[in-house]
């Protein structure tokens, strides 16, 4: 009776914990390598040049699209002077040296380009420029939401390009409780995510002094992996005691005296006990560790970002029965 109790409570527990998973609002980082120009570890650049954040065409038209640019800006340069890694140009030299070349600041946010980013940060005196682009600011009910950055550190004196990070965060929508409404990672969460790991990128980059890679395998894979882990582990045990039970349960009905009977009855009961609840405890962590992992979406992401077709293999049913064929998905 105490097994049952304890089973009943463990598979209400891994239900209860796969809802959590599943159901929860999540940000998520889509894992993309940098650019870095093995030649930076000779530069000397002790003056940098933060321009506002160029931001795409379809915010143009809707509004706010200016505060959007100015706040990203803001929070990049804030997080770039904590890391102390070169001097910033003023803000507001930048800004009259925008309006002097451009009909305004504004109409840069609008139409600047990199050939432009350089002019500027030569007119204001820099060793080079951050070049920022706004490439994605989409927003979302229970589908999704997304911003992605790409950043440039544009050498002025040669227009060339001393690194490129790229930031993409993903927002998917769900709810804790039921009877709750749902919701999404608001674009202006996720951005502050983008910048902060953006800024980590560069520090990185500036320390090793060169190319970098990022890590491909997101938190949620490695909860996935590490909860399969832990279930095999568990049914292995499972299996094991189950085992050792018939072994113990022959020798119970053998018995021919109370002494056995008695020892062989208690070891039958107790590694009863134990497969069923490491049996439990294994598939439910099998469970979650395949659902993580399947509902993980930065590798499928991380895809559609590339530009070359991948092979994969896909189970098919044929008449002659069950097996395997590889695909090529572009």
């Amino acid at each position: 009776m105490k097994a049952a109790k304890l089973i009943s409570a463990l598979i209400f527990a891994s239900c209860v914990l796969a809802v959590t998973f599943g159901c929860a609002t999540r940000a998520i980082r889509v894992p993309l390598d940098p650019y870095a120009s093995p030649s930076l570890n000779h530069i000397n650049i002790s003056q940098v040049a933060v321009l506002p954040f160029v931001i795409p065409e379809y915010l143009e038209f809707r509004e706010g699209g200016e505060k959007i640019s100015i706040d990203l800006t803001n929070t990049f340069i804030a997080e770039l002077q904590q890391a102390r890694l070169f001097g910033l140009t003023d803000s507001k030299r930048i800004k009259d040296t925008l309006d002097n070349s451009f009909s305004s600041a504004k109409d840069w946010i609008y139409k600047g380009t990199q050939t432009d980013a350089a002019a500027v940060g030569r007119a204001v005196g820099a060793d080079a420029v951050v070049f920022g682009v706004i490439k994605r600011y989409l927003s979302g009910t229970l589908v999704d939401s997304e911003v992605e950055l790409e950043l440039k550190l544009i050498f002025v004196s040669s227009n060339s390009t001393l690194w490129i990070v790229r930031e993409d965060m993903l927002g998917k929508g769900g709810k804790q409780y039921l009877n709750e409404e749902p919701t999404t990672p608001s674009p202006e969460e996720l951005s502050r995510l983008a910048i902060a790991g953006s800024v980590d990128t560069i520090k990185r980059i500036h320390q090793k002094g060169g190319p970098i890679k990022v890590s491909h395998v997101s938190t949620r894979k490695i909860w996935g992996y590490s909860a399969l882990s832990a279930g095999v582990t568990s049914l292995a045990a499972g299996v094991y005691f189950f085992e050792t039970a018939n072994i113990a349960y022959v020798k119970y009905k053998s018995s021919d005296n109370d002494y056995d009977v008695a020892k062989y009855r208690s070891e039958v009961q107790n590694d009863d006990q134990m497969w069923m609840i490491l049996g439990t405890v294994g598939l439910a962590s099998l469970g979650t560790g395949i659902y993580l992992i399947l509902t993980d979406h930065t590798s499928k992401v991380a895809d559609e970002h590339s530009d070359h077709p991948k092979f994969c293999f896909m189970p098919t049913a044929t008449p002659s029965g069950p097996g395997v064929v590889t695909m090529l998905r572009f």
